[in-house]
Protein backbone atom coordinates (compact mmCIF):
# COMPACT_ATOMS: atom_id res chain seq x y z
CA UNK A 1 0.00 0.00 0.00
CA UNK A 2 1.27 3.31 -1.05
CA UNK A 3 2.57 5.47 2.35
CA UNK A 4 0.17 8.62 1.30
CA UNK A 5 -2.90 7.25 2.37
CA UNK A 6 -0.75 6.34 5.87
CA UNK A 7 0.95 9.68 6.10
CA UNK A 8 -2.15 11.44 5.79
CA UNK A 9 -4.34 8.93 7.77
CA UNK A 10 -1.38 9.90 10.72
CA UNK A 11 -1.87 13.10 10.84
CA UNK A 12 -5.45 13.23 10.82
CA UNK A 13 -5.62 11.99 14.15
CA UNK A 14 -4.63 15.33 15.64
CA UNK A 15 -7.08 17.12 13.25
CA UNK A 16 -10.63 15.27 13.13
CA UNK A 17 -12.47 14.73 16.20
CA UNK A 18 -13.71 11.32 14.90
CA UNK A 19 -10.84 9.77 13.05
CA UNK A 20 -8.97 10.39 16.90
CA UNK A 21 -11.95 8.88 18.17
CA UNK A 22 -11.63 5.65 15.56
CA UNK A 23 -7.65 5.82 16.00
CA UNK A 24 -8.25 5.09 20.06
CA UNK A 25 -10.91 2.70 19.37
CA UNK A 26 -8.74 0.63 17.51
CA UNK A 27 -6.10 1.03 19.86
CA UNK A 28 -7.30 0.46 23.27
CA UNK A 29 -10.54 -1.72 22.70
CA UNK A 30 -9.25 -3.84 19.46
CA UNK A 31 -5.67 -3.93 20.84
CA UNK A 32 -4.37 -2.92 17.31
CA UNK A 33 -0.53 -1.73 17.48
CA UNK A 34 -0.01 1.06 16.03
CA UNK A 35 0.75 0.83 12.02
CA UNK A 36 -2.19 -1.83 11.70
CA UNK A 37 -4.49 1.26 13.39
CA UNK A 38 -3.55 3.79 11.15
CA UNK A 39 -3.98 1.50 8.15
CA UNK A 40 -7.37 0.79 9.05
CA UNK A 41 -7.87 4.66 9.49
CA UNK A 42 -6.50 5.18 5.71
CA UNK A 43 -8.74 3.35 4.37
CA UNK A 44 -11.70 4.67 5.86
CA UNK A 45 -10.29 8.04 4.30
CA UNK A 46 -10.37 6.37 1.23
CA UNK A 47 -13.84 5.65 1.64
CA UNK A 48 -14.82 8.85 2.31
CA UNK A 49 -12.58 10.50 -0.33
CA UNK A 50 -13.63 8.43 -2.65
CA UNK A 51 -17.49 9.00 -1.95
CA UNK A 52 -16.55 13.01 -2.16
CA UNK A 53 -15.13 12.16 -5.97
CA UNK A 54 -18.31 10.40 -7.00
CA UNK A 55 -20.41 13.09 -5.34
CA UNK A 56 -18.29 15.78 -6.52
CA UNK A 57 -18.79 17.47 -2.92
CA UNK A 58 -15.38 18.63 -0.87
CA UNK A 59 -15.21 16.85 2.57
CA UNK A 60 -16.81 18.29 5.45
CA UNK A 61 -15.99 17.36 8.81
CA UNK A 62 -19.68 18.13 10.30
CA UNK A 63 -21.52 16.33 7.83
CA UNK A 64 -19.64 13.64 8.11
CA UNK A 65 -20.20 13.34 12.02
CA UNK A 66 -23.58 13.71 11.31
CA UNK A 67 -24.11 10.93 9.09
CA UNK A 68 -22.08 8.98 12.27
CA UNK A 69 -24.84 10.27 14.47
CA UNK A 70 -27.79 9.37 12.05
CA UNK A 71 -26.46 5.80 11.39
CA UNK A 72 -25.74 4.98 15.25
CA UNK A 73 -22.77 4.09 14.82
CA UNK A 74 -20.75 3.74 17.64
CA UNK A 75 -17.51 6.25 17.07
CA UNK A 76 -20.72 8.99 16.08
CA UNK A 77 -21.84 8.00 19.83
CA UNK A 78 -18.29 8.63 21.37
CA UNK A 79 -17.87 12.67 19.79
CA UNK A 80 -19.11 15.97 21.38
CA UNK A 81 -22.44 17.15 19.99
CA UNK A 82 -22.62 19.25 17.26
CA UNK A 83 -21.43 23.17 17.94
CA UNK A 84 -24.13 24.25 14.71
CA UNK A 85 -21.47 26.62 13.58
CA UNK A 86 -20.52 25.79 9.76
CA UNK A 87 -20.43 26.79 6.36
CA UNK A 88 -22.61 28.82 5.07
CA UNK A 89 -22.65 30.60 1.27
CA UNK A 90 -23.56 34.09 1.12
CA UNK A 91 -23.54 35.96 -2.29
CA UNK A 92 -21.84 33.31 -3.75
CA UNK A 93 -18.60 33.57 -0.81
CA UNK A 94 -18.12 30.17 1.57
CA UNK A 95 -18.65 32.42 5.28
CA UNK A 96 -17.92 30.48 8.83
CA UNK A 97 -21.43 30.76 9.95
CA UNK A 98 -23.13 30.17 13.75
CA UNK A 99 -26.26 27.87 13.90
CA UNK A 100 -25.99 27.38 10.32
CA UNK A 101 -28.69 23.60 10.00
Amino acid sequence: MNALPNEFASHSIGQSEWAKAYYEHLRNDEKKDHHPAVRALALKWIRIAHRCWKDGKPYDEQVYQKSLRRRGSLLGAALAPATGVGWKTVAGFEKLSENNA
